[in-house]
Parts: C-alpha cells; sequence; structure tokens
C-alpha cells in the first residue's frame, strides 16, 4: 500500500527529475555556444613602425628599425605620413612583397605610365 509519504517522495523525485533535465538542456545550449566557431575580428589594415617590423618578419623580410627608416626616406617602402606618424598598410605591404619588393619609385612609375596608357592609349 503506498502512503502519502511515499507519493509526496515520488513527486519530489519527478519534480528533481525535470529540473535536472533543464539544467542537462541548459549545459548543452552553453556547450554549443562555446564550441560555436568564434567569428574573426577584422584585421585593421593600418599599422605603425613596430607593427609593420613585425609583419614583414613574419612575411619573411626580417629588418631593422633603421633599415627601415633608410628605404622610407628613399620611397622604396610604401607607407603614409599621418601627422607625426609613418603608417602602412597591410595590404600595400604585402602587395610590396608579393611583387618582389620593387622599389616604391618603380611602382609609382609603372602605376603613372599605365594610368597614361589607359587615358591616352599610347605611352
Amino acid at each position: 500500500m503506498i502512503n502519502k509519504e511515499t507519493i509526496e517522495d515520488i513527486t519530489a523525485l519527478f519534480s528533481a527529475i525535470e529540473a535536472i533535465k533543464r539544467m542537462e538542456e541548459r549545459l548543452i545550449r552553453i556547450e554549443e555556444k562555446i564550441n560555436a566557431p568564434q567569428p574573426e575580428k577584422p584585421i585593421n589594415d593600418t599599422m605603425l613602425l613596430e607593427e609593420a617590423l613585425e609583419f614583414l618578419k613574419e612575411n619573411g623580410r626580417k629588418t631593422t628599425k633603421s633599415t627601415l627608416y633608410k628605404e622610407i626616406s628613399l620611397g622604396w617602402i610604401p607607407s603614409k605620413r599621418i601627422g607625426k606618424r609613418r603608417v602602412f598598410s597591410r595590404k600595400d605591404l604585402k602587395k610590396w612583397l608579393e611583387a618582389g619588393m620593387p622599389k616604391q619609385i618603380e611602382l609609382d612609375a609603372a602605376d603613372r605610365l599605365a594610368e597614361r596608357i589607359d587615358k591616352y592609349g599610347k605611352v
């Protein structure tokens, strides 16, 4: 014979089982969120000198700060001045490296020549 205490115990057990199931479902959702692929942070294209040195090193062109300054002053490396700071475009440096590191002056001349050909159809 089932007494009142046994029924209360069974009811409490079922309530506990339901609570455990809800907790398990929540844990599964949390695990899914944790294991979901994280969106990549966009890479900032603009770099300062130290970042440019590191970028060049990572891409097989280790150089010193003084050599980089010299190459900048000679116009060999693509860079821009914003106020007092020298900045580099990650995209431009990558393109420069892939082109075999030509002197920036040569690249500028080639760009001007290409523009002239596009505009006039001749040199």
